[in-house]
């Protein structure tokens, strides 16, 4: 049956039933998280075969497109490149983020 806890308030009671009011369960999550990557057929085939259905894509957006080619010379996504896979993906969620030196 289990050991009794004590309460704060000098109480004590069975972890179970307190467990049932207190946590909540859901089923599990499935997030993918691709940075680092140029906007090249095959890069886009392998995450979106790795993000199909996710709950959330968090995608690495450094580049819009006025800055295309940049992202192209440094190997990066554009924001709307990430959309494109979230889409083809079908996933839940898209979390574009961008982390740099330059704008740190």
């Amino acid at each position: 049956m289990g050991a009794k806890i004590r309460l704060p308030d000098g109480r004590t009671a069975l972890p179970s039933p307190l467990a049932a009011e207190l946590l909540e369960y859901e089923p599990a999550r499935r997030l993918v998280y691709a940075t680092d990557l140029a906007d090249i057929a095959e890069n886009r085939a392998r995450v979106c075969a790795l993000a199909q259905g996710a709950d959330a894509l968090i995608c690495e957006a450094g580049f819009t497109e006025v800055d295309a080619e940049q992202a192209r010379r440094t190997g990066h996504l554009t924001a709307r490149a990430c959309a494109e896979i979230a889409v083809a993906s079908q996933v839940k969620r898209l979390v574009p983020f961008h982390f740099s030196r330059r704008t740190a």
